[in-house]
């Protein structure tokens, strides 16, 4: 309640990332391809403690993207889907550009991986990685720590703070107007 959206959008809330909860992952891994709501994954961040006073630094949290979609909903009764739709994409031509809410499989998508060496550490799961691992099923396991993360989790478990979907001429087409500063009102 004391951070600004300004705070959130610049990643100076002290908001801590639901990620990396090992409770949202030990219910993530028993509840596979199971959407998620909002309201579910910052419940996550809710029971864990604030990393910094709001506005006294800086540190990633896909949290607070969850809650500027929120507030995105909240302010305009639109879903952040739409609001994303017929601000930016359609806009901008970006005909393969899509928030995934649906968690259908797409075959033409490139698949994501997740190195769990890696992804331990960042998320402060590094001594609990193994067993969150060994808890899922081996269709998901391509070499050790390795995992195709594309269809693990319902996309919803992401949501605004990466269920984007695109391609390359899309995301071209998108940073050429972020730079230029098309995307932002004065």
């Amino acid at each position: 309640s004391q951070a600004t959206v300004a705070e959130l959008a610049g990643m100076r809330a002290g908001i801590p990332d639901y990620l990396g909860s090992f409770s949202f992952w030990m219910y993530a891994l028993n509840h596979l391809a199971e959407p998620f709501t909002a309201e579910q994954v910052v419940e996550y961040a809710v029971d864990m403690e604030m990393e910094f006073a709001p506005g006294t630094s800086c540190n990633y949290s896909n949290t607070n993207y969850v809650l500027l979609g929120m507030l995105i909903e909240q302010a305009t009764g639109n879903t952040a889907a739409h609001e994303i739709e017929t601000r930016i994409i359609d806009p901008l031509g970006m005909d393969a550009t899509f928030l995934d809410e649906n968690g259908d499989v797409h075959t033409h998508l490139a698949h994501g991986y997740a190195d769990g060496e890696l992804a331990g550490p960042v998320l402060g799961l590094d001594d609990l990685l193994q067993m969150l691992i060994t808890m899922l099923p081996a269709e998901f396991i391509v070499d050790g720590y390795l995992m195709d993360a594309t269809y693990m989790l319902h996309p919803s478990f992401a949501w605004t703070s990466g269920a984007m979907v695109s391609n390359p001429r899309d995301l071209a087409a998108f940073m050429r107007a972020w730079a230029r500063g098309e995307l932002a009102s004065q």
